[in-house]
Order: C-alpha cells, then sequence, then structure tokens
C-alpha cells in the first residue's frame, strides 16, 4: 500500500471521528438551549452561560463537519456560473475554486 493511501485513509479516519464529535456537539446544543428555555420560563430564572456555550458549540461543531463535507464532495455550493460558460471554462472554474 502507498503512502498517500494510508495517508488518506488515516485522514478519512480522523474526518469520521470529527463528524461523531460534532454530532454530539448538536445533541449538547440542543440540551443547553432546553436547559436554558426550560428555567426562563418555568422557573423566571434565566443563565447568562447559555447561548454564549452553545454559539461556541456550534462554530465548534461548523468546524469539525466542514472537513467531513468537503472530503466528501457533498457541500453547498451556487454553480449558475458553471451552467452558463462554456465546458473548458467551467472545468478551469473549477478547478481554482
Amino acid at each position: 500500500m502507498k503512502l498517500i493511501d494510508k495517508i488518506f485513509g488515516l485522514v478519512s479516519r480522523i474526518n469520521t471521528g470529527a463528524v461523531m464529535v460534532a454530532g454530539w456537539g448538536i445533541i449538547a446544543i440542543m440540551a443547553i438551549t432546553s436547559y436554558s428555555v426550560f428555567m426562563r420560563y418555568a422557573f423566571n430564572r434565566p443563565d447568562v452561560w447559555s447561548y454564549p456555550l452553545s454559539a461556541y458549540l456550534l462554530c465548534f461543531v461548523l468546524f469539525l463537519a466542514t472537513a467531513h463535507t468537503l472530503q466528501h464532495n457533498v457541500h453547498v455550493r451556487v454553480d449558475f456560473l458553471l451552467m452558463i460558460l462554456p465546458r473548458k471554462a467551467a472545468i478551469f472554474l473549477s478547478a481554482v475554486a
């Protein structure tokens, strides 16, 4: 097995683990937000830490999931320009982007 295949396999496993952690991060965001809403409306005791923590966790989740998304080429892209350009220009822009 070539070295590049080993490196690609390692990166793939790291990205898969990162997506798993990102999934648990989404669950944590949901739990923190639910706790905050419950405390605010049930006990009239809002907290000051839940929103900033949820925002930081969301950034963490996005960064972890981005590598996996790019690796599997499922990211959202706007390809309107590629559809109206000639084929060679579209291939060039795809390669550059």
